[in-house]
């Protein structure tokens, strides 16, 4: 086998390895038809045995982590999976939660520029993703997996979003409705929605990044657990907001919070008044 063809056969392991033993561990060599650690029929990359179980699969003790293809997925996987869990995470519930929580003056564009900073954030992990799956594709078909799929079709309609909140906006300064709009629904539910999904596909692709051959069982149950605690968190932390917000709109009463408020439309204007309407 060349060595650039060498290189893209190990490319495709990294994520998409179908065995669970040690990547560098021997095959052996009394199995018959036996291809050590990946190939099948002793034709594939882990060993050189022969059909007939004569082979000796002696191949499956080459390192290809030392390959350079292998060193720059490993780079980008890494940085894949920091810029997704910090859009979905961090950033796009942050800025959920600081639109409810506090008041001072101009607080809606600072929820504007987090959830702006957010999108370039996932936009610059979804590029990293399309990278790492072409690297894979054509060994293995890596849409056959739920991370991949689901983390476009987040991608798609979160394109909508912005577009969404910019015409509540216009909507709220042109015409001053005092009631959310259709435009204000959709704003805040898809916004829901997406952060929910986008926190269960990150992991989902922990749990894709777990078949690779390249990562150890307990590096990945360490990373799955970690991701898992700080997001379930900060999800519940998010939804913990979203009913303490929407209370006094849901039981029409009195309340320390709404007047409050009503100190702060002397000094916001219709700032205050816009954010109630979200």
């Amino acid at each position: 086998m060349g060595r650039k063809s060498l290189a893209l056969s190990a490319a495709a392991l990294l994520l998409l390895g179908t065995s669970t033993s040690n990547p560098t561990s021997t095959s052996n060599p009394n199995d018959s038809g036996s291809s050590g650690s990946y190939g099948s029929g002793g034709s594939g990359f882990g060993g050189t045995g022969s059909a007939d179980g004569k082979g000796g699969g002696g191949a499956g003790n080459f390192n290809y982590q030392v390959l350079p293809i292998f060193q720059k997925m490993n780079r980008v996987t890494i940085a894949h999976a920091v810029l997704a869990a910090l859009a979905w995470v961090v950033f796009f519930p942050l800025g959920g939660i600081i639109i409810r929580v506090f008041h001072f003056r101009h607080l809606v564009w600072v929820h504007a520029a987090l959830q702006m900073l957010a999108y370039v954030v996932f936009t610059a992990a979804v590029g990293t993703g399309i990278w790492l799956a072409q690297q894979v594709e054509q060994y293995e078909d890596i849409w056959k997996d739920p991370h991949p799929v689901i983390g476009l079709v987040i991608f798609g309609l979160l394109f909508f979003q912005p577009i969404l909140g910019l015409i509540h906006h216009h909507i709220f300064k042109s015409r001053g409705v005092g009631r959310r709009t259709v435009w204000a629904y959709a704003h805040v539910w898809l916004g829901r929605i997406l952060i929910t999904l986008g926190i269960i596909n990150g992991g989902l692709g922990l749990e894709l990044a777990g078949k690779s051959p390249m990562q150890s069982k307990s590096t990945t149950r360490q990373a799955e657990i970690g991701y898992g605690v700080v997001a379930a968190l900060m999800w519940m932390l998010y939804v913990l907001v979203i009913f303490w917000s929407e209370l006094p709109r849901r039981t029409k009463q009195s309340s320390r919070r709404p007047q409050m408020w009503v100190r702060t439309f002397e000094r916001d204007g219709d700032a205050r008044k816009e954010i109630d309407n979200l």
